[in-house]
């Protein structure tokens, strides 16, 4: 027996999870974590590789932005590009993305009198669609709808070469809104039309039609009208309003108010799916192109202010949610946050610095660290531990010498995390650049100079 979840149940929960990256007192942070590289040998889901990735926690910063996304499909214009018709049965690729950043949905391909689709030529734009939300004719015969366009906000937030944001323009009070793409975008989702029938798909072409039967549109709408085309005995095309020089309502419309809809040909065996939108094309974009991705954003620009370390790499993203204090039961809510312990050490009695990734130890190696950044200016030795270390305080009261192979000081104090690495919950871990089980990671190494924008996107499918 085969299930699947539904569009309906990943946007519930999506909305929910949203929703919660909104509110108030719920704390999202984005981690960096391991130091060092990774091989791939177990499930990254499981709850023993989400001890490591707390054991081996640097540093944390505030989720910044949370957006719905969907995959970054450009119109191209080439002889290969056949954008696919909106349908509400399959999962198509039915929309573009054109050079200004504008999104429009294919109503309808251009095709040949035997029904063969031809390539889109003509890039759609906001220039050719009407002000409301209608559908419109490119001089390549290709029926769009137009949805939105990106602000320059949304762009250098979200935008990559693989996604795009998405939302849908929620102003229940009417107030002005200060981004003139997201006030265009409102009047369209505005015009909508609830229960309109975008097409009708050709499930069965029939045979032998000498003559282009009539379709009649039954359900519990009004006013969809379609008229067909036939070639060699079958039908090829069925012609759905453009708003353009050829529209006649009287002979081919959308109609309005439908839930439910058959399409009757008065003869023949061919059999026509009407294509519904429930709310209207426009009404939702998030919902007519089936986002099934959410985007977090966040920037970590340098050593933030010396709030975060900077020098060392990490090989491993996560985004953790409601972490606590250290030593306490409160939230933790700074912006940014130190994970790792720190011990105070004087200058080094042997060699010049503790090596970043070397593993040192106290005088009678019953405690262990690996080094994360050895700061000689403030004197601070950044370290964390795990199972290969085991998990021993350092106490400078019984044994105060630390050392490697090559270098060796004396400690006077140990300083905690600023938050306890063990709280909250991890919803997310990414290996960076792992291909998969027996595959290594290859980490980011970070400056105090540099800033990395991170962007992950979480699939619901």
């Amino acid at each position: 027996m085969s299930s699947s979840i539904t569009d309906s149940y990943k946007k519930l929960l999506l909305d929910l999870f949203k929703q919660d990256l909104d509110s108030d007192g719920v704390g999202y942070y984005v981690g960096l974590s391991q130091a060092e590289s990774i091989t791939l040998t177990e499930d990254i889901s499981s709850p023993y590789q989400e001890s490591k990735f707390r054991h081996s926690l640097m540093s944390v910063k505030t989720l910044s932005n949370a957006s719905f996304v969907v995959p970054n499909i450009r119109w191209t214009g080439t002889s290969s590009f056949f954008p696919q018709p909106f349908d509400n049965d399959l999962d198509t690729d039915c929309y573009v993305v054109n050079s200004l950043d504008e999104v429009f949905v294919c109503v309808e391909p251009a095709v040949t009198p035997d029904g063969t689709q031809l390539p889109s030529t003509i890039e759609p734009t906001s220039g050719l669609a009407n002000s409301s939300a209608k559908t419109f004719v490119t001089s390549d015969g290709y029926k769009w709808r137009y949805l939105y366009r990106l602000s320059n906000l949304a762009i250098s937030v979200y935008k990559t070469n693989d996604w795009i944001p998405i939302k849908k323009i929620v102003n229940p009070n009417g107030e002005f809104l200060s981004i003139p793409e997201e006030r265009q975008q409102q009047s369209l989702q505005d015009s909508a039309v609830a229960g309109e029938i975008i097409n009708l798909m050709i499930d069965s072409a029939g045979t032998g039609y000498t003559v282009a039967p009539t379709i009649t549109i039954t359900g519990n709408g009004t006013g969809a009208k379609f008229v067909c085309d036939i070639n060699g005995g079958r039908i090829t095309r069925v012609r759905i309003d453009s708003d353009g020089s050829f529209s006649d309502p009287t002979v081919w419309a959308h109609g309005s108010g439908y839930d439910y809809a058959s399409a009757i040909v008065s003869t023949g065996d061919a059999v026509l799916r009407p294509v519904i939108s429930k709310e209207g094309l426009n009404a939702d974009p998030v919902k007519t192109l089936r986002s099934g991705s959410i985007m977090l954003q966040s920037d970590f620009a340098g050593d933030e202010f010396d709030t975060i370390l900077a020098q060392n790499d990490f090989n491993q993203v996560g985004i953790l949610r409601n972490l606590k204090k250290y030593g306490t039961d409160s939230d933790f809510t700074a912006n940014t946050g130190n994970a790792l312990k720190s011990l105070d050490v004087n200058a080094p009695t042997s060699g010049s610095q503790f090596a970043e990734d070397d593993i040192f130890k106290n005088g009678g190696e019953t405690a262990a660290g690996k080094v994360v950044y050895h700061d000689t200016v403030e004197g601070k030795l950044y370290y964390y531990q795990d199972e290969e270390t085991n998990f021993v305080a350092f106490d400078n009261t019984t044994d105060n010498t630390v050392s490697t192979d090559d270098t060796s000081a004396v400690f006077t104090a140990e300083n905690p995390p600023d938050f306890d690495t063990y709280s909250g919950e991890i919803l997310y871990i990414n290996n960076l650049n792992a291909l998969g089980s027996g595959s290594s990671t290859t980490g980011i190494t970070r400056e105090d100079t540099q800033t990395e924008d991170i962007r992950i996107v979480i699939q619901l499918g």
